[in-house]
């Protein structure tokens, strides 16, 4: 079988790209006709950006189930669920292949999922994997430099991004000059009042008894005709109209993080709906929207007000209601912002989603902890510089012991580049640097190793291959009130090195050292 992918991998380096991008999409149109395109029988939602995919992904699935009756169903880098509960993702890639994920899709169909949330990325778009899917809603958190090897440059990677908002244009009712009422089919639009504590009727089941389009064997809700659109513009600045998303293909919603610096971008797609969302204290805005520029759909502002942070999570206010999570970090407090977005765009109230929000506990290997006391320690999936600096300045203002890191950098053409970044970064918030293998692949270790160590200055700094053993070695150097942040991996659950797959897991294997170190002291 090896043998075989590695055929693969060589024959596919000497072939001409557009030889490779028929393959990508022909497979995934064989994919979608094979499936019958499910994707288009439920409510689709494409998360994307480069880093806080997964955590949006899994906050936006609870805070659905929590107030939906339908099932919703899910697919991210730690796992997915398919309606019949949660099973980690084994495959090493967020999005499965072009077969796999319709045939994923068309079992949520047949377990009655009515939502599904699908965490995007560039290489799997790149791929035609997210071909067909039918997404009406794409979420953008943020943007910064990775994969940049495999995409050629900063601006293809982006442009990879931008495909799930391409492909939500070409449903946009704009472009399409769609004439719903024609269509015998009726939108209903719910004022989401802040003081709102029933549910919102906006399960599939609800709204199939309403909506059913005849001949075409089921249930479509659209967004409205672009008369409805502009009296839904005139609604109270106090209030968010809650929009009931049902599953269709002539309807959209963008969801960006307004404080990126690539918002614009990202709102240049065309959309019927779009919700931008924003933290007020923020000392810079990257981005700010030009006046009367998106007059044509429906545009509507989350902004986080009076933001609290602590070692216990955040806190803040959106229109008047007080917002709870236990998540750590401003980095999180935007997850949720898009959460919330999203939500209010399928007809939840601020109250719901309050509720629904507070009782989310995170997810496997984001910043999770393995132990609090005497020291902590905590693993987390951060791997890029972007992340690395997010994580660092998020927990600086709660852990003033000493800092001790343990992380390597992947093999391959993986962004090479990033490694002496990662150690720059390191050098400058963490006291002790423990280097290691992350997936060195097929690649040297030692030679990933001195590229990371490029970027490390006046600090103690151990490298040590095997990670069991460094993951060992910090937690021996830590004494009470100290820090050990294992990162780079999360909840995988293995680790690939010259050609073979190691059984691995940072969190199973950082309990048992300190399980060991309890035991002998």
């Amino acid at each position: 079988m090896q043998l075989k992918l590695d055929l693969f991998m060589n024959i596919r380096k000497i072939l001409p790209k557009k030889i490779i991008n028929s393959y990508h999409f022909s497979t995934a149109m064989l994919a979608g006709l094979y499936y019958g395109f499910p994707g288009h029988k439920m409510s689709m939602i494409g998360v994307t950006g480069t880093n806080g995919k997964t955590t949006t992904v899994h906050i936006i699935a609870h805070i659905l189930q929590n107030m939906q009756s339908s099932k919703i169903g899910h697919i991210s880098t730690v796992s997915w669920n398919l309606g019949k509960g949660e099973v980690v993702n084994n495959l090493r890639m967020t999005m499965p292949g072009r077969f796999k994920m319709q045939k994923f899709l068309r079992n949520m169909r047949r377990n009655n999922c009515g939502f599904c949330v699908v965490e995007t990325t560039s290489e799997g778009m790149a791929q035609y994997r997210g071909f067909g899917l039918g997404f009406n809603v794409g979420v953008f958190t943020n943007l910064s430099p990775e994969h940049v090897e495999s995409h050629g440059s900063f601006l293809e990677y982006k442009k990879a991004k931008g495909k799930l908002f391409k492909s939500l244009g070409r449903n946009c009712a704009k472009q399409q000059n769609t004439n719903f009422s024609a269509c015998g089919t009726r939108l209903r639009f719910r004022p989401a009042t802040q003081d709102s504590s029933e549910p919102a009727r906006s399960d599939a089941s609800s709204l199939n008894k309403t909506s059913r389009v005849r001949g075409l064997g089921r249930s479509l809700l659209f967004f409205p005709a672009r008369s409805s659109l502009a009296c839904l513009k005139q609604s109270s600045a106090e209030k968010f109209d809650s929009v009931v998303l049902n599953h269709s293909n002539s309807n959209s919603v963008s969801i960006i993080n307004l404080d990126d610096k690539h918002a614009g971008y990202f709102l240049s797609f065309p959309s019927d709906v779009k919700y931008v969302y924003a933290i007020d204290n923020r000392a810079s805005k990257p981005y700010r929207i030009p006046e009367n520029k998106y007059r044509d759909c429906v545009f509507k502002k989350v902004i986080a007000r009076e933001l609290k942070l602590d070692q216990h999570g955040a806190e803040f206010k959106i229109r008047g209601v007080k917002f709870q999570t236990s998540l750590l970090g401003e980095f999180n407090v935007y997850n949720a912002l898009a959460g919330i977005c999203t939500a209010l765009c399928c007809g939840m109230s601020l109250i719901q989603i309050k509720k629904a929000l507070k009782s989310f506990k995170g997810v496997a290997g984001r910043l999770e902890f393995i132990q609090k006391k005497p020291f902590s320690v905590i693993v987390d999936y951060a791997h890029t510089p972007d992340s690395f600096l997010k994580l660092f300045k998020s927990l600086k203002p709660f852990f003033k012991g000493k800092w001790i890191v343990v992380f390597g950098s992947a093999g391959g053409v993986r962004d090479k580049a990033k490694r002496p970044k990662l150690g720059k970064i390191a050098s400058k918030y963490c006291d002790y640097i423990v280097l290691t293998n992350e997936d060195p692949y097929d690649s040297c270790p030692m030679e990933i190793l001195g590229d990371i160590e490029k970027g490390i200055s006046n600090k103690k700094l151990f490298k040590i291959l095997n990670r069991k053993i460094a993951i060992k070695k910090a937690i021996k150097l830590a004494k009470k009130d100290d820090l050990v942040l294992i990162l780079g991996k999360g909840s995988e659950s293995c680790i690939k090195m010259n050609k073979k797959i190691i059984p691995w897991d940072d969190r199973v294997v950082a309990s048992k050292e300190l399980e060991d170190l309890k035991n002998c002291g």
